[in-house]
């Protein structure tokens, strides 16, 4: 049985086939009502990869019900007229919509500066507490069967980490060096041996060797943040530059609008009474 939202969302896409009757040409026919048709490529050009899985025979199906409702209608002149100044509402909100859109995606400067960053940091960073604690970490994970496993141990267990790094080569299991990322405690979790660390066990500068049944596990925390402190610009940079870039939005917007409507009212095209 299809889902309400399926339904939903097959409706829709019904609506839009249904104002879009082209030729076909030699196109698979589907399905017929009266002088409705529906193709193959109607449905190939509204469900894309990307989109909700949905069962073909349904769909026929709510097509066909909703042409049939469609040729069924005996709308009072009230309907019609209600149905139009809905239809007219809605095509000026999309044609607005697009118009903004547009004069966005022509003007909008996408580069945020660190400077920029910096400043909005500086006057929004009270709000960004953290809510849990953030780290930084590299994991190695090296098959005990490795042929120089024991010089691998050796150097991370001395902290010797250029000569660690060094020694890490192709036959190495697995690498996570991301010295940029910040991390929660559930990232790094699903990676390591389960109930051999917990969450509490967690610090800063922590280097520790988890022993598994096949492999070893370096684990070498170096950035470390309590969820009681402030949150760093570092962790906060995506959310800054989208903040950032939606003020520039707005801005682009109330410019554009404002410019709009004083060329208008020069070439007296707006009257106030």
């Amino acid at each position: 049985m299809i889902s309400l939202s399926k339904y939903c969302f097959l409706f829709f896409l019904i609506s839009l086939i249904s104002c879009d009757k082209g030729t076909n040409g030699n196109d698979v026919l589907l399905a017929k009502v009266y002088d409705s048709k529906l193709y193959q490529s109607d449905i190939d050009s509204y469900l894309k990869e990307d989109t909700i899985s949905y069962n073909k025979k349904q769909f026929i199906d709510a097509w066909v019900r909703n042409e049939l409702y469609i040729n069924s209608a005996s709308l009072s002149k009230a309907d019609r007229k209600e149905i139009e100044q809905l239809t007219a509402s809605f095509e000026k909100t999309l044609i607005i919509q697009k118009q903004k859109e547009n004069h966005i995606n022509r003007n909008l400067v996408t580069t945020v500066q660190e400077e920029e960053l910096q400043q909005a940091y500086n006057e929004l960073k009270d709000n960004y507490k953290l809510k849990r604690d953030i780290f930084k970490y590299h994991l190695v994970v090296v098959e005990k069967s490795h042929p120089n496993v024991l010089d691998i141990r050796n150097f991370f267990k001395q902290r010797e980490f250029d000569a660690f790094y060094e020694s890490l080569d192709d036959e190495i299991a697995s690498k996570a060096l991301d010295s940029t990322q910040w991390y929660h405690w559930v990232d790094l979790s699903l990676k390591l041996p389960i109930d051999e660390i917990g969450e509490g066990d967690i610090s800063g500068d922590m280097n520790k060797i988890i022993e598994g049944v096949d492999h070893i596990f370096f684990l070498r925390i170096f950035d470390y943040i309590d969820k009681t402190e402030i949150a760093p610009l570092s962790y906060m940079k995506r959310n800054l530059e989208n903040a950032i870039l939606e003020k520039r939005k707005e801005k682009l917007i109330d410019d554009y609008s404002g410019k709009l409507y004083q060329s208008a009212l020069n070439n007296n095209k707006i009257i106030l009474n």
